[in-house]
């Protein structure tokens, strides 16, 4: 699901981090700006290695930097930039390889992209627009026994993003059976099915059926007012607070299930539920559960929580958790209301 990319954004993140992103590119862009002088503008060129510098570095987006230099009559040197744009996605995409060798940036070249059904159904009809071989090389085939990434025109699956988890299923020709294993969204937007050929032939083009794992799917719903009192918080900070929220909610389900995320306020406080539908806890785990070093997983820590009541606490909130055995778990963190935060520093 889409959203699920904006979960632990909520509360203006997104908003306040580009300020910060813009104030911190204005300060270096300045500080090179003020370095070339009054009798050299006219003949000076602004690099296209300072120009990636404050996008890759910095954040800063180009068209705002090629808009203040033009404000100012300095050229940019753009082929630089976009020379270097490219040099930097060749290393990401050879960085992102994964030790089966599918290399998802090979997608950039696939025209169209997928509609995605998966908010409706959790199986549609297809065409097949490419497939990439383990090696990430395009192929025009499926044989079996061969792990490939394979594109679509229209898919049900939801693809891995920002802590959701990707569907498994079926891709289905006939007789003919590829098992998806993944789904995962590349940086241009398409939808890669990888997974591997279990029987019989697909080719480019073939029109298909796609089945999704409907068990594995964990679906997140959200309940956010349209309007919500301003809240004095530290933006990664809370990010970090409700990104292990949502973790914890997703690693209680392991055969799927629901999270869902509601936001509320009153006339002192704005409160943020995570509730999930997995294992829950009992009375005795829930007794220690803020504790450090006191964790219900196999390879936790036992401080994600602690750490997150600390931050939460320092905020002037608190934070709570509610669970039975078999009835899912939820954690409600409570913030003040910007203005009774004011009142209550002062």
């Amino acid at each position: 699901m889409e959203k699920k990319d904006y979960i632990i954004k909520v509360l203006k993140v997104e908003e306040e981090r580009f300020s910060k992103t813009i104030d911190q590119g204005m300060e270096i862009l300045n500080s090179i700006m003020d370095k070339i002088s009054a009798d050299q503008i006219n003949q000076a060129v602004f690099s296209g290695e300072d120009a990636f510098r404050l996008y890759d570095t910095f954040g800063f987006p180009i068209d705002l930097t090629k808009e203040i230099l033009a404000e100012r009559g300095l050229p940019i040197d753009e082929e630089g930039f976009f020379r270097l744009m490219g040099e930097q996605k060749k290393r990401a995409r050879d960085a992102r390889k994964d030790v089966s060798g599918w290399d998802t940036d090979e997608m950039l070249d696939v025209e169209g992209k997928a509609e995605f059904v998966g908010y409706e159904k959790i199986c549609s009809q297809g065409k097949i627009l490419a497939i990439l071989d383990e090696d990430g090389n395009p192929v025009d085939s499926l044989t079996e026994g061969m792990k490939a990434t394979v594109v679509l025109d229209s898919t049900p699956f939801y693809a891995e993003s920002g802590g959701q988890v990707g569907d498994s299923g079926v891709i289905v020709r006939g007789k003919s059976i590829f098992r998806v294993k993944d789904c995962k969204k590349s940086p241009t937007g398409q939808f890669l099915h990888l997974g591997v050929m279990k029987s019989g032939l697909m080719n480019v083009g073939d029109t298909i059926d796609s089945i999704v794992d409907e068990e594995r799917r964990i679906a997140i719903a959200l309940d956010i007012p349209a309007a919500l009192p301003n809240v004095a918080l530290d933006a990664e900070q809370m990010e970090q607070v409700f990104f292990n929220l949502l973790k914890n909610a997703l690693e209680a389900m392991k055969d799927g299930g629901t999270v869902a995320i509601a936001l509320d306020a009153d006339d002192q406080d704005v409160s943020v539920t995570f509730r999930d539908t997995g294992l829950g806890m009992s009375a005795e785990q829930l007794a220690h559960l803020f504790e450090p070093y006191r964790t219900t997983k196999e390879k936790g820590t036992g401080l994600g929580l602690m750490i997150s009541k600390r931050i939460v606490t320092e905020h002037g909130g608190s934070i709570s958790a509610e669970s039975a055995p078999g009835n899912g778990t939820a954690f409600t963190v409570t913030l003040p209301r910007l203005e009774r935060r004011i009142r209550a520093l002062k």
